[in-house]
């Protein structure tokens, strides 16, 4: 999704992939952005492989040429992308895992490299952290800057194993994106501090609630801006039946000095499918303190709004394996779409805390 109304975004991907050799997995994907416009669209084929280093440590390779088949011609950007990551999971108290890639193009270049940890404190507690970097390089025909971004998270979670009734993490999440050049600059840090409780009142009902606080500055060519907001909610769920359950579900959104409060209250009801399927639905009322227009401030409203639409986004992911079919035994052949209905952001008139 996208952060403001005038813009969605759709993704259409489908392909092939196989074991050519023992570790070794070829793919060719066939993939479509915004295919309700049939915008851009592009084809990528590659090799993936897995190598088992020694007991809980293996080492993951890719490699992949992507070539534009449609779209606008200055935003086509054919490239040649390489990967390798790890992962470490010998140590029944700590598991790590790390990933570079670095893609090269016909327009620009750019790295990515992201790692995370998860360690057991004791029998109650754990250790989350994980970080991403991002950087893109523009070259030739493109204008614009240097894109960098930087996402760092860290936390701890809580689980009494002697009950299992009750679960909450504590997170703290760092932003800095910074998207300046020569003649213009313009970065953002955020800063998030939330917290995440899940409890069983009895076998039948169910509560959650979180909250969190945020705080971000933005600078854009000129002095820097300062914005504060703060989010409450919560949510009780009912077993009517096996497969049926009903929900309420409240919350609160304001900023730092509580001059524009958001209030929301909805209900819900969900059947269970089928194992590890569920289908929900319900509808939320939305209102506040503020009256329009909307005014921001460093990308967070401080006062004004409307009243958030209900909407609907629907991701599709369908898959085939061939059992025995000469050259193409255990070939699998998948389709994936996300937001087929084309649907817009569900936050364009609202802010959220991530």
């Amino acid at each position: 999704f996208t952060l403001n109304p005038e813009q969605d975004r759709n993704v259409t991907l489908f392909g092939i992939e196989t074991d050519a050799l023992r570790n070794t997995n070829a793919f060719t994907e066939y993939r479509v952005s915004d295919v309700i416009g049939g915008r851009d669209a592009e084809a990528a084929i590659g090799l993936r492989n897995r190598w088992a280093i020694a007991q809980g440590l293996t080492l993951n390779t890719a490699i992949e040429r992507v070539q534009s088949v449609a779209g606008d011609a200055i935003q086509n950007d054919d490239a040649t992308a390489a990967s390798i990551g790890v992962a470490y999971t010998r140590n029944p108290l700590w598991k790590g895992t790390g990933r570079l890639e670095y893609r090269l193009g016909e327009t620009q270049n750019s790295m990515l490299s992201t790692f995370g940890i998860a360690a057991k404190l004791n029998d109650n507690w754990s250790f989350l952290g994980r970080s991403l970097f991002y950087m893109n390089g523009i070259q030739q025909e493109r204008s614009g800057g240097n894109d960098l971004v930087e996402r760092f998270q860290v936390g701890v979670a809580y689980r009494p194993t002697d009950t299992n009734r009750w679960n909450a993490l504590g997170r703290y999440e760092f932003k800095y994106e910074d998207d300046s050049d020569e003649d213009f600059e313009s970065s953002r840090f955020v800063h998030i501090v939330s917290t995440h409780l899940d409890y069983q009142f009895s076998p039948r009902v169910r509560g959650n609630g979180r909250y969190a606080v945020k705080w971000a500055q933005e600078t854009s060519d000129g002095p820097h801006e300062d914005a504060f907001g703060q989010l409450l909610a919560a949510r009780v769920t009912y077993d009517i039946a096996e497969r049926w359950d009903v929900g309420v579900i409240g919350s609160a959104q304001t900023t730092g000095a509580f001059d524009a409060v958001n209030f929301g209250v909805g209900a819900e009801v969900g059947y269970l499918l089928t194992k590890n399927l569920w289908l929900a639905g319900g509808y939320t009322f939305f209102g506040g303190t503020t009256v329009t227009p909307r005014v921001f401030a460093a990308g967070l409203p401080v006062s004004g709004g409307d009243h958030v639409g209900s909407f609907v986004t629907l991701d599709t992911h369908f898959a085939y394996t061939v059992e025995d079919f000469g050259p193409l035994a255990s070939a699998q052949f998948f389709l994936d779409a996300t937001n087929l209905l084309d649907a817009e952001p569900p936050f364009m008139n609202a802010y959220g805390l991530n």
